[in-house]
């Protein structure tokens, strides 16, 4: 039985962008929101950096609630 061998020629795909949020509502502090926005940006930050020219990983944003 002859084995069949098959090159891959598919580039390997980019990781997405993904989109987070954190929501902000009454009584929220400003430490509950800057330790873990900072986790997902300072990730986004080096994945840039070890793949020049590649999209960020992680897009973060602040939505507040209001009254």
């Amino acid at each position: 039985k002859a084995e069949r061998r098959f090159k891959n020629t598919t580039r390997p795909l980019e990781p997405k962008t993904r989109r987070i949020l954190f929501v902000s509502g009454p009584g929220v502090e400003v430490l509950d929101l800057v330790g873990p926005l900072q986790v997902f940006a300072r990730a986004s930050d080096m994945h840039v950096q070890a793949n020049p020219g590649s999209a960020p990983i992680y897009s973060v944003e602040v939505v507040s609630i209001s009254s």
